[in-house]
């Protein structure tokens, strides 16, 4: 079974101070991937060298 979280938005502000915490932990308990919808470019400009560690595919 492949565990997903599709509801996991990393442009919310409630994430700044630990959003690798919040990753590594959901990892921790078997999700295995995220799928991060963005309403603009600039959202995932924004994270996309933070989270690339994380990242399998990026779209826009």
């Amino acid at each position: 079974m492949v565990l997903a979280d599709s509801c996991f938005n990393l442009t919310h502000d409630s994430f700044d101070h630990d959003l690798y915490d919040v990753i590594e932990e959901a990892q921790n308990e078997g999700i295995e991937y995220f799928f991060t919808p963005s309403s603009s470019k600039l959202d995932i400009e924004k994270y996309f060298m933070q989270l690339r560690k994380f990242l399998i595919c990026m779209s826009v």
